[in-house]
């Protein structure tokens, strides 16, 4: 497995930023799908005990790499993050901008529901 190297993601969301475009949450997204197209289209469930429910949520969860709203780079948060991600199914990382303020928050240790997302790159082992 292709370890992510917080490095790559601060140049990719550092020149984000850079950009006319300014997204209000920036996240990595742990995962098997192989194109950007099938991240587009995936959508979280709801899991009790380890177990995923029937119940599909609206938008996709991923571990935050920045505090919402906020431009700033927090170099404990994406360590934080980059450990996190490790826990979830997949070998392929995608990194997500949310393009909205439509984002809900209370879910594991800084994952975030994201609904109206933009992959910014990818990191694929």
């Amino acid at each position: 497995m292709k370890e992510i190297n917080r490095n790559e993601i601060k140049k990719i969301i550092a020149d984000t930023i850079a950009d006319i475009n300014y997204f209000d949450a920036y996240a990595v997204r742990t995962t098997t799908a192989n194109t950007a197209k099938k991240i587009v289209y995936e959508r979280s469930y709801i899991w009790e005990n380890n177990i995923a429910s029937d119940e599909q949520l609206d938008g996709i969860c991923a571990t935050a790499l920045t505090r919402f709203g906020q431009s700033d780079i927090d170099e404990a948060l994406i360590e934080n993050a980059l450990e996190l991600s490790k826990h979830y199914f997949g070998t392929k990382y995608f990194i997500l901008g949310e393009a909205g303020r439509d984002t809900d928050r209370d879910l594991d240790e800084q994952e975030i529901l994201l609904k109206n997302i933009k992959i910014i790159g990818k990191i694929i082992d």
